[in-house]
């Protein structure tokens, strides 16, 4: 009996509302307070608020001023799903805190060890939505030129304006998407070069980035990880912005290169 009492106490229970709980399990029937406190030899003092402890818990019914013990299976089951429960919110909250300390944290380190901040490199986002809210705020700056490699350029709605807008301003632009795929696509590049804009298609049946380059300085890009055709969904990396001129030099020379083999010339 000490063994178990010692368990139970382990789970927050008193030693009193250990005692009584193990008694009441070890005895067939419901009591009064009186039976209760002549089987457990305690005094009313302390077998009432060890009976409130028990009931609050779930590890005692009462009935008609009568109290029975809880089926033990039940009761612990049902502590141990609120301790798992616990244990997972208290994981979701220290995941947060150190995922808000390395985002803090790490771009200092790295800054003051090799005198570059992460973002310098590449500005992770957060799905392909906000990578359309940032294509939509950088061609809205665009002054000389925006590049633009899409797939069917299904997304062109959400540019439109501010691609109109900076054809006014004298920007130029040119776009390599797959123009023959469909009607809508079709529709699409003729609306575009209605408006000045260049399009040609690219050589290649597929390539795994898709981005845009507005003025050869501000880069928003994704890459592939399959093709559409291989997945009912494609399984895409993260999308990334950059300024670094690294980054946009690379993908500025295989626009070009692209550009140069592409069919609508």
């Amino acid at each position: 009996m000490s063994s178990d009492l010692n368990r139970l106490e382990a789970l927050g229970l008193s030693h009193q509302a250990s005692q009584v709980y193990v008694t009441l399990v070890r005895n067939f029937g419901d009591y009064t307070l009186d039976e209760l406190s002549t089987i457990c030899q305690l005094e009313l003092e302390m077998l009432q608020p060890a009976l409130e402890e028990l009931i609050d818990k779930g590890f005692v019914k009462v009935e008609r001023n009568r109290f029975s013990a809880v089926q033990p299976r039940r009761v612990l089951r049902a502590i141990l799903e609120e301790e798992e429960k616990k244990l997972e919110r208290r994981g979701e909250e220290l995941r947060s805190r150190i995922a808000a300390l390395e985002r803090s944290l790490e771009p200092v380190y790295w800054e003051v060890r090799v005198g570059i901040r992460p973002e310098e490199l590449l500005e992770p986002l957060e799905s392909l939505s906000s990578m359309e809210l940032r294509t939509a705020q950088m061609i809205s700056k665009a002054s000389e030129e925006v590049l633009i490699s899409a797939g069917r350029f299904d997304w062109y709605d959400k540019v439109r304006e501010v691609l109109l807008q900076a054809l006014d301003r004298g920007a130029k632009a040119k776009i390599l998407m797959h123009v023959s795929k469909d009607d809508a696509t079709r529709s699409r590049a003729e609306e575009l070069r209605e408006l000045g804009i260049e399009v040609r298609e690219p050589a290649e049946e597929w390539y795994p980035v898709r981005g845009t380059l507005v003025d050869r300085s501000e880069l928003v890009f994704v890459i592939w990880a399959t093709r559409r055709e291989e997945r009912k969904r494609p399984v895409y990396f993260k999308p990334h912005y950059t300024k670094n001129p690294g980054m946009v030099k690379v993908f500025l020379d295989a626009f070009e290169n692209r550009w140069r083999k592409a069919r609508g010339a």
